[in-house]
């Protein structure tokens, strides 16, 4: 669902410290959000970017339900670990409208 979709690394790097982590995800390189990645309970969150280039595709989220954490992985090298203290909380969901994204307004 979120494989190849695009974040923004420097914005997120302004949630670190935040206990609700939200993620814009756009289908191509600086186009508006189409979607968001949420993780709630937050403890922790570390950024690992090497490349600096602030765009970055999602290759992969690796949850580790006993270690209470998720490792978003980029094709671009680029991981993001965000920990929890307690149980961590993740939904994916859309940012625009149901028109869209081709539904009907009125219906």
């Amino acid at each position: 669902m979120v494989h190849d979709l695009y974040f923004d690394a420097d914005a997120l790097k302004t949630q670190i410290g935040a206990s609700v982590v939200t993620i814009p995800l756009s289908r191509k390189h600086k186009l508006p959000p189409e979607m968001e990645l949420i993780f709630r309970n937050v403890s922790a969150m570390k950024i690992l970017d090497t490349e600096k280039i602030g765009m970055y595709d999602i290759n992969v989220i690796d949850i580790d339900i006993f270690q209470r954490n998720a490792t978003i992985i980029g094709c671009i090298p680029i991981r993001v670990i965000i920990r929890s203290d307690r149980r961590l909380d993740i939904e994916v969901r859309p940012t625009g409208t149901p028109a869209e994204f081709g539904g009907d307004e009125a219906g």
